[in-house]
């Protein structure tokens, strides 16, 4: 069953583009080496100061096969960028729709 990580940082407006640019370079490249990755996506919101990543995968065990050990030496690599996760989520894909119908 495909799972999703929800993770939210606090991140201020002024420096949410060259935080998603350092992050993208560092997790997003890393993730698409990863076994069981699907797509990532980044949000942010049209008011506040977060940045919301999600991350699919095609199975919960597949994610979770990465440990805290080498998560931890892909956040080092974030270096001055590196900012604490404020909320994290993991979620199941009940289902999912794509497309729009014809009338």
């Amino acid at each position: 069953m495909t799972a999703v990580e929800v993770l939210r940082f606090a991140v201020a407006e002024a420096e949410r583009d060259e935080f998603i640019e350092i992050e993208t370079g560092v997790w997003t490249d890393f993730l698409r080496r990863q076994d069981g990755f699907l797509a990532k996506e980044v949000w942010v919101p049209v008011d506040g100061d977060d940045v919301i990543v999600t991350i699919w995968w095609e199975t919960l065990a597949q994610w979770k096969a990465i440990g805290p050990e080498t998560c931890a030496e892909v956040d080092e690599r974030m270096g001055e960028w590196l900012r604490p996760i404020s909320e994290v989520h993991e979620l199941h894909v009940a289902r999912r729709f794509e497309g729009r119908l014809e009338p």
